[in-house]
């Protein structure tokens, strides 16, 4: 009681090196918060509309190295946590693609469920409904291995893109806080991703339960920073 937490995830980083490409000083870095842990470790999916031509990723590649700028994508938001992978792909496959962003990741959804957009990258939660619902296609998961609510969906790996695009999402609290309160914080983080409740929970949504240890995470951090910017 009494003490502030947030929720941390990829955001930070995406938002962060936006402001420093474009010469701005973020209103806060990672220097401002002490890190306990994270518990998820979530890949994008790259969804096409359910009538799409597209069966497979190599069919997407395909079509847009062919008309270069011609097919569209939607996210969730400039420079946000589902445009970057989208960029990800784009680099890793040598094509170029018109982005429409829009005000969230369920807008950026129902564009690619209306037709409006060609394919999207976007989380788990939001995209296996629709999927189940044959109301999109989904062509890979952007990870090194499959996810278990989807094993039939190919990662990006496997198929030889250099695509992956995984998003973390912990408990940071702000610089400053009782060492004491650290501590009992990050021992109570690593007792609940053990927790059997909990890890039904997140995957029934169809993310996947990942620990990180504050320095774990720190150091993945680093190196998720170095590839967003």
């Amino acid at each position: 009681d009494g003490y502030t937490l947030t929720m941390g995830c990829t955001t930070i980083s995406c938002a962060n090196e936006w402001e420093l490409a474009n010469g701005r000083k973020p209103l806060a870095t990672r220097e401002d918060f002490v890190l306990i842990g994270s518990y998820i470790l979530s890949p994008t999916l790259i969804s096409v509309p359910a009538n799409s031509p597209w069966k497979t990723l190599s069919d997407l590649i395909k079509d847009c190295k062919a008309k270069p700028g011609h097919y569209a994508f939607s996210s969730g938001g400039l420079y946000g946590m589902s445009h970057v992978p989208a960029e990800r792909l784009m680099r890793a496959a040598g094509i170029q693609c018109r982005h429409v962003p829009h005000k969230g990741g369920g807008p950026a959804l129902s564009a690619v469920v209306g037709g409006h957009v060609d394919f999207t990258t976007q989380f788990c939660p939001s995209t296996i409904p629709l999927y189940r619902g044959n109301k999109l296609r989904v062509l890979a998961v952007q990870s090194d291995k499959r996810l278990k609510s989807v094993p039939e969906v190919p990662s990006v790996k496997e198929l030889g893109v250099d695509a992956e695009y995984q998003a973390w999402i912990g408990i940071m609290a702000p610089k400053g806080t009782p060492d004491p309160i650290v501590k009992r914080l990050r021992e109570v983080l690593a007792t609940v991703v053990k927790d059997k409740t909990f890890i039904d929970t997140i995957e029934n949504a169809g993310e996947v339960v990942h620990y990180m240890s504050a320095e774990e995470l720190s150091n993945y951090w680093d190196d998720e920073t170095k590839k967003i910017a």
